[in-house]
This record gives C-alpha cells, structure tokens and sequence, in this order.
C-alpha cells in the first residue's frame, strides 16, 4: 500500500505513520484513529520523559500526603485539570522540587495559600513562595480574636446602622432636596423639613 508523503518528514499510510530523516526511517507507528489521541513508544521519548512515565499518579498523590492534605489536594486538581493525567506529572514534579528547594512546611502553607485563592497551578505556588507570601495570613483566613462591640460598627444585616444614627434616621429633620428652589433658581439647594 503506498502512503502519504507528509512534508519531508513523514509518510502516512492507512495503518502506518513513518518518520525520516536524511531520507532513512527513524520512527514507525501503527497509526491510531479518532480525536486527540497519544501512542507513544517509551524507547522514543527522550531520557527526562522517561523519568516522569516512572511517576504514577497515584504515587504523586502519595508522595504530596507526605507534604500535606492542601499539597495532596492541589496534585489531585493538577491531575484531574487535563485530559490526561500525564500531562500534569510536570507540575507535580516542579512542586517535589520547590518541596527540596524551600522546605516542606513552606511547601504546604503556599498550596494552602494556592488553594484559598484559586490559584491552583505551579506557577502561581512558585510565586507565592517567591514573593513570601506563604508568610503572610490568607485574606479570608477566619479571625481568631473575637470582633470588639462599638457604637460606631455598623451591624450584620444591610443597612443597619449603629444606635446613634438610627435616633438620627427616625427624626423628623430629614434633609431633602427642595423642588421649589431648584426650579426657582435653577440649581439645587437644600432645605430643612420640620
């Protein structure tokens, strides 16, 4: 059967995918049919993607247990955000090395900090790390001392005002603007309805 010669490259058959160079044959693979489809020959990846086929992910997630549950949480969102989950072993990887680089224990409050925000790849752990903010409390981190009361602090519910600006409120000395000046004189001016 005679294929289809892809570039100079290449020659694709109906079963067949070959690859030249210098016009001799490198690489052949049983063609595979069908939508973003990866066949690989581990003997044809280079010698670091090897060593990321040795990684399971059930083995990332072992080793980010180790770390912490919110380092384990942040590799299981790595794994399950692409298609397949080899294409995250690289993330979880450069995580393992920040591990050795800055300590386990920053490590965990960065993906803690990752977590919190939805900044959940390795580039943003890496910068959280960078610029210490590991350091620093998350913002909607619950307080652990309790509110003091005060007149001036306005209440939960919306529009609840502090005792003293409800006297106000309830008064009859509501300022308003008064139509009668505004259409006399053409600007607003204000008034004291008593």
């Amino acid at each position: 059967m005679r294929g289809v010669v892809v570039g100079n490259r290449g020659c694709a058959s109906a079963t067949t995918i070959e690859v030249f160079k210098d016009h001799k044959r490198v690489a052949s693979h049983v063609r595979e049919y069908g939508r973003r489809r990866y066949v690989t020959d581990p003997s044809h990846m280079p010698a670091s993607h090897r060593a990321h086929a040795e990684w399971t992910p059930s083995r990332l997630v072992s080793w980010a247990n180790g770390v912490g549950p919110a380092a384990a949480t942040l590799v299981e969102k790595l794994l399950e955000s692409r298609p397949h989950p080899e294409h995250a072993y690289r993330a979880c990887l450069g995580l393992m090395s920040l591990g050795r680089s800055y300590g386990n224990e920053r490590l965990l409050a960065a993906c803690e900090r990752a977590l919190a925000t939805g900044a959940t790849s390795y580039s943003s752990v890496k910068s959280i790390l960078k610029e210490n903010l590991d350091r620093l409390p998350v913002a909607g981190a619950v307080l652990t001392s309790p509110v003091t009361e005060h007149v001036n602090l306005r209440g939960a519910s919306p529009g609840a005002f502090p005792p003293w600006r409800t006297a106000y409120r309830n008064s009859s000395t509501n300022r308003e603007l008064s139509q009668s000046s505004a259409s006399r004189t053409g600007s607003a001016s204000w008034s004291t309805r008593r």
